[in-house]
This record gives C-alpha cells, sequence and structure tokens, in this order.
C-alpha cells in the first residue's frame, strides 16, 4: 500500500522475461534441477520470485521441451 492509503495495481499481465533476465531464470532452474536447491532459495539469491521460476519450469516440462533438448544431446 502507497503512503497514501492507496492500493496500486497493475494495468495488465507482467512483460515477458527477456535476455539478462531470461538467462538468470535458465541458470536458476539448472541450479534446481542438477544441484538440489530448493525453488525458495534459488528464488531469493536470483532476485527472480520463485513462482515465475516454477511457472517457467511446468510450462516448459508440460510443452516436452526438457524431452527435446535431452534427445538432441543424446543423438549429437
Amino acid at each position: 500500500m502507497a503512503a497514501d492509503g492507496i492500493w496500486r495495481t497493475r494495468s495488465g499481465p507482467k512483460p515477458p522475461l527477456t535476455g539478462a533476465a531470461l538467462r538468470k531464470a535458465i541458470r536458476a532452474i539448472w541450479c534446481v534441477a542438477f544441484c538440489g536447491m530448493q525453488w525458495r532459495a534459488i528464488g531469493l539469491l536470483c532476485d527472480i520470485p520463485f513462482g515465475t521460476l516454477y511457472t517457467l519450469f511446468a510450462r516448459w516440462t508440460r510443452l516436452g521441451l526438457w524431452h527435446r533438448l535431452l534427445t538432441r544431446l543424446i543423438l549429437a
């Protein structure tokens, strides 16, 4: 709540992560997946809300991104 007592609201959805923020999110997801870090801990360390990180991970899992990446690595 602001000092004047009025709640500030957003006028639309959050902009998508791009550039350096997206690279940071991918590195954070990698730390969770391969190093065993917890979602909330990595969220605090990389200054990206853990909900955002988990949502990216879940969306990419539903789309089959991780399976396709693994398949490409195996074929390479």
